[in-house]
């Protein structure tokens, strides 16, 4: 199986915000979102994380530590930080990946 037959979506693109209650509002309200869940993650350290959907497109609004704002006011507030693809098979995906380098 090829990555062009194994990755079919985009799972979710992650936004880092420093204030997630307002960005979560302003996604609901003026986007139309609607929130999935919310969660804490731990990764380096704690998170604050929460997922909104509208039809296919699923963004996760995190809410790193205060000392790591440094970096979140270089890239800026909203900006996209990463993306996830969805794969139906995740470990021949990632398998193919490693061994091109």
């Amino acid at each position: 199986m090829t990555l062009k037959e194994n990755v079919v979506g985009v799972q979710h693109l992650g936004i880092p915000v420093w204030d997630l209650e307002g960005a979560r509002h302003w996604y609901e309200e003026v986007l139309g979102f609607e929130a999935a869940y919310q969660k804490q993650v731990f990764y380096p350290a704690r998170f604050d994380v929460v997922y909104l959907q509208q039809h296919d497109l699923t963004v996760e609004l995190c809410c790193p530590p205060a000392h790591t704002h440094r970096a979140l006011r270089e890239r800026g507030h909203g900006v996209m930080a990463h993306y996830a693809m969805d794969a139906p098979d995740f470990t021949a995906c990632a398998k193919r990946v490693a061994a091109r380098g």
